[in-house]
């Protein structure tokens, strides 16, 4: 790991990583008077006394909306009331947890006030500010020239049960190739590249960069190989791996950015993939190698074909494409199926195979849609593509979804389609025994929990999980009855809860969960442990001594099959080998 980290911070080899500390503002604060700079685009011509600035940010919290503004302050910001702030928009393409920015800007010097994120449609606002409370460092923007400020990390550092905000800058020379890629425009090209002014604080920085690192917050997902090996991904190319008897390890690949998905082969050959079209492959007991497709693709599943080429699903906002990748050096990708809401799905002829056409999309002159979510899942043997469109705007996150699912054939990517397997299915997850389906809300949902659905083997029909406790199961009542008698009183049958966990069934039948009563704000309500023994048809509450091992430690891991293991806000983990009477503490978080 440490040879990993240092690999990484060796290639940056013009500056090193700051650490600040914030407070998080909201939309309710006034908004600042500034210079809004919109990116370039590919005919930008610079005015007079005027230079380039690239930077991407990288947000390594949980938030599902990345920051998509930047303020800047001028270094004379507080000389004069005629001085403004510039905020800098986001370039349009990105796609995932990071940004990217590329702007004009008045030479002069210049410093990173705050980072914004904020989105809206219609009537409907957020915004999460990041405003930065001490010094973050200065740099120069030179007429006719390019300051290349590569990346600025947003990571929450955790001390006890409360977050620390923190910024952390890494300068990469990759920022300005990346931005390149989206824009082409003559004024990116410079004989000189400039970036952060330097302070002398290497080895203090380089040490908050590693152990920022090994000490994630955030998990984008979990893979359970062939052996049971357990491997969690997400944030700043660190994957956490824990074996079948219980032991940790770690693996670092060169980059800062959301990795989404994640496969491994019988034979042991290992890819990971994420944002910025990044595909990381390792042969068995063999070194990483990149395998670099289009910046503005977010890779979102990745499978095995078999031990030499890969099976590659990415998105963009508008489009989805599956290429068939080989994994010997210079292989081309063959592209296997494409989809965007004015044609549908194309296949690997080219042909229109009519499916997932949006009457909607061509109302509007075509591609005025663009993908929602897209999840590729693994379900009794049958592989199903879910996605979903929306309404396009700008910065719209509300917007309705209009969701498909379809049935894939692997071995071509041929699909059919699906939707008598219920569009209301937008996640699907290993939950131990069984897997489910899910109804994951939006990232600005009322609705907070998701809803789980088992799939009925026999008639092909997703059905949904009860969400309640039974008061009365150990009473023979009449179908359909609300109330029961008890100890003289009469109590009401159900009490309605929401999932603040993944179920975990440790046979078809049998299974436990984590669940917080409906109807009361969050704060005030415990989280409960629920179990059931019909899978997931009817809920009891467990015992008075199961409980989760501390507040927040809740996420449950059901690849894990041997334990009860469960995720407390990122690196510390808990298992228990009695369903939840007791816990041991088997990964611990470092303090920092």
């Amino acid at each position: 790991m440490t040879n990993q980290l240092i690999l990484r911070y060796a290639r940056t080899a013009l500056g090193t990583l700051l650490v600040l500390f914030l407070f998080v503002g909201c939309a309710t604060h006034p908004a600042l008077d500034v210079h809004v700079v919109e990116p370039l685009g590919s005919d930008a011509t610079l005015e007079s006394n005027h230079g380039v600035l690239v930077v991407r940010v990288i947000d390594a919290s949980s938030s599902r909306l990345p920051f998509n503004y930047v303020t800047l302050a001028p270094r004379d910001l507080n000389r004069s009331s005629s001085i403004k702030p510039f905020r800098l928009s986001s370039v349009s393409g990105s796609t995932g947890g990071s940004t990217l920015f590329a702007v004009s800007l008045p030479a002069g010097h210049y410093s990173v006030a705050s980072l914004l994120a904020r989105y809206s449609d219609g009537d409907i606002h957020y915004a999460r500010r990041v405003t930065s409370t001490v010094d973050l460092g200065t740099f120069e923007v030179v007429s006719e020239g390019v300051t290349d400020l590569g990346e600025i990390v947003y990571f929450p550092r955790i001390q006890e049960d409360r977050y620390t905000d923190t910024l952390i800058r890494i300068p990469n020379s990759s920022t300005l190739s990346a931005v390149k890629q989206l824009v082409d425009a003559d004024v990116l090209s410079a004989s000189r590249i400039r970036t952060w002014d330097t302070d002398g604080r290497d080895t203090e920085r380089f040490t908050q960069y590693s152990s920022a690192a090994q000490n994630p917050v955030a998990f984008n997902g979990h893979y359970r190989d062939h052996d049971d090996n357990v491997y969690f991904f997400g944030k700043l190319g660190v994957i956490l791996i824990r074996t079948p008897d219980g032991n940790w390890g770690m693996k670092a690949i060169d980059s800062a950015s959301d990795m989404h998905t994640m496969a491994v082969s019988p034979e042991g050959h290992m890819a990971i993939g994420g944002d910025m079209g990044e595909v990381h492959y390792r042969p068995n007991n063999g070194a990483w190698r990149t395998i670099e497709f289009d910046p503005r693709y977010s890779i979102r599943h990745l499978y095995f074909h078999n031990d030499h080429t890969i099976d590659v699903v990415a998105r963009t906002h508008r489009e989805i494409l599956v290429f068939r990748q080989t994994l010997l050096e210079n292989g081309e990708p063959k592209r296997l199926a494409y989809y965007n809401s004015g044609s549908g799905w194309i296949d690997s002829q080219g042909t229109a195979i009519g499916l997932g056409i949006s009457n909607r999309a061509n109302r509007y002159n075509n591609l005025t849609e663009r993908i929602g979510y897209l999840r590729v899942a693994d379900m009794d043997g049958t592989t199903y593509l879910m996605m979903s469109t929306q309404r396009d705007g700008n910065q719209s996150v509300y917007s309705r979804h209009y969701g498909n699912v379809f049935t894939v054939d692997r071995s071509t990517w041929a699909l059919s389609d699906g939707r008598q397997h219920g569009t209301r299915i937008n996640y699907a997850m290993n939950a131990g025994q069984v897997n489910l389906g899910a109804n994951r809300p939006g990232a600005l949902s009322m609705r907070t929990s998701n809803r789980y659905f088992r799939l009925e083997s026999d008639t092909g029909r997703w059905v949904e999980l009860a969400s309640a406790f039974d008061n009365c199961a150990d009473l023979d009542l009449r179908p359909g009855a609300r109330e029961c008698v008890k100890d003289g009183a009469r109590i009401r049958r159900y009490r309605s809860f929401e999932f603040v966990s993944t179920p975990v069934f440790s046979s078809p039948n049998d299974g436990l969960a984590f669940v917080r009563l409906s109807g009361t704000s969050t704060d005030n309500r415990p989280v409960l442990t629920a179990v059931t023994s019909d899978g997931g048809g009817s809920w009891q509450e467990a015992e008075m001594d199961v409980s989760p091992p501390r507040k927040h430690c809740f996420s449950t891991v059901p690849e894990a099959s041997d334990t009860l293991l469960v995720n407390c806000m990122g690196a510390d983990f808990f298992e228990s080998n009695d369903n939840g009477k007791s816990w041991r503490h088997v990964r611990q978080r470092q303090q920092f």
